[in-house]
């Protein structure tokens, strides 16, 4: 990668991580999601006013991350039309959520694909990455099989079709 480069890269991470920091300070509730609805951030602030309405939110405050911005809507189609369509934004709002009146600024932040050639080092595969499944076992009330029986059983059924 060229000097030139490497620099645009370090700059664009330096001010990513003072965006971050300013965003993480900020006395607003800030919380970012995914296009299809899933918290991917909240903020000291967020989380401060959101532990307020805990006993609104069948999840706990702590564990939003991963989760639907479902759980704050009682029609979440509504919020699914706008946030799937980015014509509809940005976009602004005022819900009201156990009593409170929450004030909702919607915007798309474009990500753009870097090549993996940009960076200075190739990412490195872990030695080890197999799925975790305890949060998901926890959370369904489930037991799931090991990877090993469910290949056998995939292979299986394709010895089967031919």
């Amino acid at each position: 990668m060229s000097q030139a480069k490497m620099k645009s890269v370090e700059s664009t991470t330096e001010v990513e991580m003072e965006y971050h920091q300013m965003v993480a300070l900020s006395p607003i509730n800030t919380m970012t999601a995914t296009k299809d609805g899933t918290l991917t951030y909240l903020n000291d602030v967020s989380i401060k006013t959101l532990k307020t309405l805990q006993e609104h939110i069948n999840v706990n405050v702590d564990d939003l991350i991963g989760e639907s911005i479902d759980m704050f809507h009682s029609n979440p189609a509504v919020q699914r039309k706008i946030i799937g369509d980015p014509k509809n934004l940005p976009y602004h709002t005022v819900i009201d959520f156990a009593g409170e009146k929450l004030d909702l600024q919607l915007k798309v932040k474009d990500i753009n694909a870097i090549p993996t050639s940009d960076y200075p080092t190739p990412a490195k595969r872990p030695l080890n990455s197999r799925l975790l499944t305890g949060k998901l076992e926890n959370k369904f009330n489930i037991v799931m099989p090991d990877w090993k029986s469910e290949l056998e059983l995939c292979l299986e059924e394709l010895r089967c079709k031919q």
